[in-house]
């Protein structure tokens, strides 16, 4: 993501949490989205180092009846289905404020396309020169790109909608707030987000921009992240990624547990859902964790 930031005005309207008619607490949108930054700090912290195995079942679709900006008419037929078993690995290089995300496919279709031999991991551990390892990274996982059902890029990401909330980030984004979801928690609330400056994070055809917004599902308590979205809309496709979190004691953090990801224009559709498991974290020495 750019590094170069311009501000953009964040609502600061006071809310109230209800409880049986009694006010219980009352925060800020700033407020909250600080609580929130800190927690996705905390994560990505956590998280780093941390190898995790991602089972990823992809469907393409054909639309019944042409619809319009990424929408379907009619009943959509499924013309091919893909598996994708990977690894995920989430790194944060000591002394850059950016946090990675690399997918590294090793089965497909249940036909292996690479030894499982930990790659990623060993990568990161062993390569003295960080900027030579990202560098890397990023080939292990455009490569890993090709074996999508169809070209999607590497925006299927589960941290996708974190990385917003980064503090050098939050500037580009409007946050209001969009009312509590009581079925998801008496505390959680809906953080609507919209990009708002340019160039954008996200580049599109010709380098065009392409604006992202999307909904975090938040305990105001402590800034939790339960569930992520993230939507772009380009040329008349529109891509989305909403991600589902979960505490792991053994990590002590929240790690993601299943993605939800579309991509859809008038004629077709790409969908995907993954799911994670088998945590591993790796550091000198590699220590493994294996989540059950």
């Amino acid at each position: 993501m750019p590094t170069h930031l311009t501000t953009a005005a964040v609502g600061l309207a006071i809310i109230g949490l209800t409880a049986g008619g009694r006010a219980q607490q009352a925060f800020t949108v700033e407020q909250l989205l600080d609580r929130s930054s800190a927690y996705v700090e905390d994560l990505v912290a956590k998280f780093s180092r941390v190898v995790a195995e991602e089972q990823y079942s992809q469907e393409f679709l054909l639309a019944g009846v042409e619809g319009s900006r990424g929408t379907f008419l009619g009943s959509p037929k499924v013309a091919e289905t893909r598996k994708l078993k990977s690894d995920l690995l989430l790194v944060k290089p000591a002394g850059l404020d950016q946090w990675f995300v690399f997918r590294d496919v090793f089965e497909v279709d249940a036909r292996a396309v690479r030894d499982r031999e930990n790659r990623l991991a060993r990568l990161f551990l062993e390569s003295r020169d960080t900027v030579t390892a990202i560098e890397r990274g990023h080939e292990i996982a455009t490569a890993s790109a090709q074996f999508n059902i169809r070209p999607i890029g590497t925006i299927d990401n589960p941290m996708l909608a974190l990385g917003f909330l980064q503090r050098i980030y939050r500037p580009r984004f409007r946050f209001t707030l969009r009312g509590r979801d009581v079925g998801s928690g008496p505390d959680v609330w809906i953080l609507e987000y919209r990009e708002t400056e340019r160039p954008t994070l996200m580049r599109g055809t010709d380098n065009k921009d392409v604006f992202a917004h999307g909904r975090y599902w938040v305990d105001a308590g402590d800034g939790r992240i339960l569930r992520s979205e993230a939507v772009f809309n380009a040329l008349g496709t529109e891509s989305s990624v909403t991600t589902s979190f979960e505490r792991d004691e053994r990590l002590g953090t929240s790690v993601p547990v299943r993605m939800q990801f579309k991509r859809g224009t008038a004629k077709s559709e790409v969908r995907g859902v993954a799911t994670y498991g088998r945590f591993r974290r790796f550091e000198v020495g590699t220590e493994e964790v294996i989540q059950k």
